[in-house]
């Protein structure tokens, strides 16, 4: 791994004493590994009883934006560069975005993991010309129109009784699509 590739390189275990590390060793291996993009946080420091301990923190993921560039977004609406070692379980974001709708996505990605039946279903969103969104669920084959982010709570909260329902009278594959748009309704098409 990456973090004992640095402590190698600061520190030989078999020639350096744990004596010999000073605060200047220790603020030396954080800064290095805090260059590392897929690292949140680091401390480094010896015990009384001459341990060495190393905490890291990663980055947590929410969503993969999916554009010209394709990333992972944190839960700081920040990029984090995709790993060549593992892929992340979360949904998928097409479309190109600025800072401001960075926040606004990763907004909406918060609000759909509150709901655990929601963070199962949404596997994908895709932003539109428009700037209207459109997700796309694990089950069933319907495309729920989302709209824009405009009152993202009511919307998801009629998203949820929906998927309920259609789930427990079993007409969830009998949907093409779900429309949420409209104000205190939700608009369906059937197949």
């Amino acid at each position: 791994s990456e973090v004992l590739q640095v402590l190698n390189h600061y520190i030989n275990p078999k020639e350096t004493k744990l004596a010999a590390i000073n605060n200047n060793v220790l603020a030396r291996i954080e800064s290095k590994l805090k260059q590392n993009k897929l690292i949140e946080g680091v401390s480094a420091y010896l015990s009384l009883t001459d341990t060495l301990f190393i905490g890291v923190s990663q980055k947590k993921p929410i969503a993969r934006i999916v554009g010209t560039k394709s990333y992972y977004l944190d839960d700081n609406a920040k990029p984090i560069p995709l790993s060549k070692n593992y892929t992340m379980r979360v949904p998928l974001v097409y479309g190109q975005f600025n800072a401001d709708e960075l926040l606004d996505i990763k907004a909406l990605i918060m609000h759909i993991n509150k709901d655990e039946l929601l963070k199962k279903q949404i596997t994908a969103i895709l932003k539109k010309n428009n700037n209207e969104y459109v997700f796309k669920g694990r089950l069933g084959n319907q495309t729920v129109q989302f709209g824009t982010l405009t009152n993202v709570s009511s919307k998801l909260k009629k998203l949820h009784i929906f998927y309920m329902d259609a789930w427990s009278k079993k007409r969830i594959n009998k949907y093409k699509t779900i429309n949420l748009k409209y104000h205190n309704q939700i608009v369906c098409t059937k197949i």
